[in-house]
């Protein structure tokens, strides 16, 4: 990581091709290394894996490391019995949380366009 934010940061225009870093991904997480298709939702977990193992983190809830600082969290699940009204409370570590996004018709995006012009 150190080296990917020392060339982003260098002030030098030429691409940066971070094969190292990917390279590294790869012998950490057999899952992602080869040629079939992955995700990066896949990419970004697996990474944080492995930036949370180099930083020495543990698996507790309250792990000081830079990763879960950033990205950790925890979520808070209340379940009531309709029947007897008791609220069972559940909290759950978590690194990110997966949204649903409505789909849009092509339609739908073209009235907003034309509504506004």
């Amino acid at each position: 990581m150190d080296v990917i934010f020392q060339q982003a940061f260098s002030g030098n225009h030429t691409p940066y091709i971070p094969h190292q870093f990917l390279y590294s991904v790869w012998k950490l997480s057999n899952s992602l290394a080869g040629y079939e298709q992955q995700d990066a939702h896949e990419f970004l977990i697996s990474t944080l894996n492995a930036l949370h193992m180099h930083c020495n983190g543990n698996s507790s809830l309250c792990c000081p490391c830079i990763v879960h600082r950033i990205f950790g969290g925890s979520l808070r699940s209340d379940l009531t019995c309709l029947r007897c009204g008791f609220t069972s409370t559940a909290v759950d570590p978590y690194f990110d949380i997966s949204l649903d996004l409505p789909k849009t018709s092509h339609t739908s995006s073209s009235k907003r366009k034309s509504k506004r012009s």
